[in-house]
């Protein structure tokens, strides 16, 4: 008769036992590594395998590259028949799979996120279809050229944002005279943008040091081993493209009613907590600031009641040059709205010293540069319209160049906006309750206290209630004089 269960055990124990059981559990563990190891060996040497083979172009003739220019074709067509306004994910899967086709191998990885219609159809134009039809062209004969893919940027029109809050600032698409008073806004942000880049590209440790040679990628692919060549030089290319922020793709108005209020602390060791009101149908002005410099105790620390002491008030009143303010206020509501990168899509002629052959994807160096100084605050903005607040946001008030060149783009127009005001007699009063609701100032916690910010709030609000009866009087005044 068999029995009705075997059990094997090390040294004569049976299983059932706790030191058989402990045994057991450390052999299975040990298989199991073991059999870990054996797995990651075996996929090592299936990736080794995979390497030493180089990937190159489907030759012409291959079915599978016939099927991916018909797909391209296919796509081409539907890209241009897209709607602007049309959700763009469907075709963006197509595109993507057309990717991760056996004669597309040796591209980079696609990494398209277009948020509308619009979006895709640009990036498409500017150079995504070119730059996906480059690598199916690699093995037919005559002279090639590697296409770089443009950034995939954001759109900005009526039909793509018809709830944005500042949809009334937006163009139609095809309303071509539409928003025609901001267009030399628009060319001056991005002239601003492209140079804040070059600057930025320059002071980076990552930007090739031969940038303006022509033939810098040729030199740095031709020092690598054969198979590595078309990735060193594809690597080399991309580097070398300057990466810029972009304005959205749109046309847009100027805001030409409502206020734009500014408020918060404007310096470091000499500051003035501030409240500033700008009308943007006139110009009107008003400023109400309590000032101080940072008084410091013994051990280095900010004494905040001897700092509250020393405070100043001032108060102006008057008008900003009406197109300075009217872009300044432009730029800060669309702050938020630019892509921060965006490079453009490009060709390149590929030298015959670069075999069409890709190995293992190279790691691309980065450069980093970061703006940090303890000089630095944060003002609060909005802009009020008739019905409420059209927008809000933040913006970092610096004594040196931001390295977010929308949000210094912004402080610099601001800045000379601000610079030009003339003192006399504003002929719109701000409302009364503008500053309600306002964020009190704020500061970091080395330079100011709750107790500090209150007194700056307190002060402010009282200088506002000074300037609203100087300008009821300035008006009265001048009312006077002209009956």
């Amino acid at each position: 008769m068999l029995p009705s269960r075997v059990t094997i055990a090390p040294s004569g124990n049976f299983l059932g036992s706790p030191r058989s059981a402990e045994g057991m559990r450390r052999c299975l563990a040990f298989l199991i590594s073991c059999l870990s190891a054996s797995a990651l060996l075996s996929t090592c040497a299936a990736a080794k395998a995979r390497a030493d083979v180089p990937v190159r172009p489907c030759a012409p003739g291959d079915p599978d590259l016939t099927s991916a220019e018909r797909e391209l074709s296919q796509i081409d067509s539907a890209v241009a028949a897209l709607d602007i306004a049309a959700d763009p994910e469907p075709l963006v899967e197509r595109i993507k799979a057309l990717a991760d086709t056996h004669c597309l191998r040796m591209m980079d990885t696609l990494e398209l996120a277009p948020t509308s219609g619009l979006s895709l159809k640009t990036y498409w134009a500017e150079g995504g279809s070119s730059h996906v039809r480059s690598y199916l062209d690699l093995s037919k004969p005559g002279e090639h050229w590697l296409w770089l893919a443009p950034s995939v940027r954001r759109a900005l029109t009526l039909e793509t944002h018809p709830t944005s809050p500042i949809r009334e600032l937006l163009c139609p698409f095809a309303d071509t005279p539409c928003g025609i008073e901001a267009r030399g806004w628009a060319v001056r942000a991005e002239h601003e943008f492209q140079a804040l880049a070059v600057q930025s590209n320059q002071d980076s440790a990552d930007a090739p040091a031969t940038s303006n040679d022509p033939d810098a990628c040729k030199h740095v692919a031709l020092r690598a081993a054969r198979k590595d060549r078309f990735a060193k030089f594809r690597d080399c290319e991309e580097r070398r493209r300057v990466e810029r922020a972009a304005l959205p793709i749109g046309r847009t108005r100027a805001l030409d009613h409502g206020w734009l209020i500014v408020q918060g602390r404007r310096g470091h060791y000499s500051f003035c907590d501030e409240s500033r009101a700008y009308d943007l149908t006139t110009g009107s002005a008003y400023r109400m600031a309590s000032c101080s410099g940072l008084t410091l105790a013994s051990d280095g620390s900010v004494d905040f009641r001897a700092t509250d002491v020393q405070r100043k008030t001032s108060l102006e009143m008057g008008h900003l040059p009406l197109l300075a303010l009217r872009e300044a206020a432009w730029m800060l509501l669309l702050m938020d709205e630019v892509d921060p990168k965006a490079a453009e899509g490009y060709g390149v002629s590929l030298p015959s010293s670069v075999p069409v052959t890709v190995d293992d994807p190279f790691l691309r160096g980065f450069g980093l540069t970061m703006h940090v100084t303890s000089a630095d605050t944060v003002l609060s903005w909005r802009v009020v319209g008739s019905p409420g607040t059209l927008k809000a946001g933040k913006l970092r008030w610096s004594p040196e160049p931001l390295d977010d060149a929308a949000a210094e783009h912004a402080a610099s127009l601001l800045r000379v906006a601000e610079a030009s005001l003339v003192e006399d007699c504003p002929e719109v009063p701000p409302p009364g309750s503008l500053l309600r609701g306002e964020p009190a100032p704020s500061a970091s916690g080395l330079d100011a206290d709750r107790e500090s910010l209150r007194v700056a709030a307190q002060a402010v609000t009282d200088d506002w209630k000074k300037l609203v009866e100087g300008q009821r009087a300035c008006a009265a005044r001048f009312r006077e004089k002209r009956r």
